[in-house]
């Protein structure tokens, strides 16, 4: 099972959330990716050192992914929809 998260590029979104949920899907053998430009984000801001798959954009996770989380309020969950869209 594979499971995507995507968040906007800001401060509430610190690494401790993506930390402690990859830890707890690791164990379950739960593959998780994030978005390019918010691991970006987390590298840059926080000196984020947890190597992890990315992707871009509505293709990258097309057919590839059982679920989306999105990390944010009303705004980034409109973005998200971008992603499902099919």
């Amino acid at each position: 099972m594979t499971i995507a998260v995507y968040a906007r590029s800001v401060k509430d979104n610190h690494p401790d959330y993506i930390k402690t949920l990859s830890t707890k899907l690791n164990k379950e053998n739960i593959q998780l990716i994030i978005n390019e430009s918010y691991y970006a984000f987390l590298k840059k801001e926080f000196n984020f050192n947890l190597e992890m798959a990315t992707y871009r954009s509505h293709e990258d996770v097309k057919g590839k992914v059982n679920y989306i989380i999105s990390l944010g309020g009303d705004g980034t969950i409109l973005e998200t929809l971008d992603l499902v869209r099919d």
